[in-house]
């Protein structure tokens, strides 16, 4: 049994709280009834608790994303829920490797000492290769496995979450617990934001300055993202999109300007595409 589930004799207003250097502030909401937020953890208890009758499985669930683009969060950041006295912050940050995820559970963990429980999980890999989770002595099943199910359900990849709980001296019971650390993580998500991370190529337009406003009203009204715009004899304008759009990009811009356009393909880098939480849930692989 999980200490934090044993009464010990604090409270939530006397159990001393300590977060990660120069977080400033954090979100926080209280527990009153069910807020929309708890139908997705109540989905994610049923998915659990059917689980966990013989083994919980925290396998991969495969390839999610085609070509090389995968959905992250748009920022590290944190979010606090009041739980029955209980506090849950959830701090969530973007990984590449397993050993930043590991330092920065530890870095988690340092930061906040007198907590009773820092439980995570992380996904790393376009496959979500690198799995891992703990439940840091809660009752086994109830954290490190609930808070990896919700990065997977909302379709994060590269990402590592640390749910701290400071015990405020009620017990929530096994349904409780999962409810309590798979709400904490998707209302942290939501939170910080998500992004779809797209690799694209740079289009070096060049036009002469005749066609430039032109064009500029053109890629607006397209809604076609202008990364960079250098002026010299002539205009070249930087347009970053994803290599499968390339050849019809050029040929829109070619027909609109009769063919007062030259092109140059550049480099290609991945970009941050601002997506929702919806959005991100359904482009997994999961029913």
């Amino acid at each position: 049994m999980s200490t934090a589930d044993q009464p010990i004799g604090h409270t939530a207003d006397s159990m001393p709280r300590q977060t990660l250097a120069g977080d400033k502030q954090r979100n926080r909401s209280t527990m009153m009834g069910k807020r929309p937020g708890w139908e997705f953890a109540d989905r994610i208890v049923h998915l659990i608790v059917q689980s966990s009758s013989d083994q919980l499985s925290i396998q991969s669930f495969g390839g999610i994303f085609l070509s090389e683009n995968y959905v992250t969060i748009k920022e590290n950041g944190q979010h606090e829920l009041l739980i029955k006295k209980s506090q849950f912050i959830c701090t969530l940050t973007r990984v590449t490797s397993k050993e930043a995820a590991d330092n920065f559970i530890a870095a988690t963990k340092k930061a906040n000492p007198k907590a009773n429980h820092n439980c995570f999980a992380y996904l790393i890999g376009q496959n979500d290769q690198i799995q891992r989770e703990s439940d840091d002595g809660e009752p086994s099943g109830t954290a490190g496995v609930p808070i990896l199910e919700v990065l997977k359900r909302v379709g994060v990849h590269n990402v590592a979450a640390v749910v701290t709980r400071y015990f405020g001296g009620i017990k929530l019971g096994a349904g409780g617990l999962i409810r309590a650390y798979s709400n904490a993580t998707s209302t942290a998500l939501e939170s910080v934001g998500l992004v779809n991370r797209v690799m694209q190529t740079a289009i070096l337009t060049t036009i002469n300055y005749a066609n430039f406003e032109k064009l500029s009203y053109f890629l607006q009204q397209q809604q076609i993202p202008v990364a960079d715009t250098a002026y010299a004899e002539s205009v070249t304008v930087t347009l970053m999109v994803s290599e499968t759009a390339i050849e019809q990009t050029q040929a829109l811009i070619t027909d609109f300007l009769s063919g007062q356009v030259t092109f140059k393909l550049g480099d290609q880098q991945y970009n941050d595409v601002p997506i929702t939480f919806e959005a991100a849930k359904k482009l997994t692989s999961m029913p």
